[in-house]
């Protein structure tokens, strides 16, 4: 979160971004940030251990109900609202429409959380967005 904050303040402020410096600086930041992803899924796949399913079928439906159904209805009517160009809430709504970011089982690592719990939910949610993206793709 720092680093967006530092990001976009430089962009506010108007600095620099090319020259020997900066350009080194930002291009080291642009490899770095094509790893992330890599890492995060990563991180997901190593967290990952079978759970008991019976305790936890309820957590993923919720989730995952919230995650790929009532955000993208959210953001379908706040957008219809707020939002002129349809182009915006199309990409709006297919992004509303992924799966958990596999971030998140990251910061539950970082924080101590259940991270075993974050990997399940991370990719149900992935898994079932292979459905639900089709069928939001479909009605737009």
């Amino acid at each position: 979160l720092l680093a967006l904050e530092f990001g976009l303040l430089w962009n506010l402020l108007g600095l620099p971004t090319s020259g020997m410096l900066t350009g080194a600086l930002i291009g080291a930041l642009a490899i770095i940030s094509t790893a992330m992803p890599l890492l995060a899924a990563l991180a997901t796949g190593l967290n990952l251990k079978i759970p008991k399913v019976k305790g936890l079928v309820l957590c993923i439906v919720l989730v995952a109900c919230g995650q790929l159904v009532l955000e993208p209805l959210l953001f379908h009517f706040w957008a219809n609202q707020f939002c002129d160009p349809l182009i915006y809430i199309e990409i709006g709504l297919l992004l509303s429409s992924l799966g958990a970011s596999p971030v998140v089982v990251l910061l539950c690592s970082r924080y101590r959380c259940n991270t075993e719990l974050a990997s399940v939910l991370v990719i149900s949610t992935t898994i079932l967005s292979a459905l639900t993206l089709p069928i939001t793709a479909y009605l737009i």
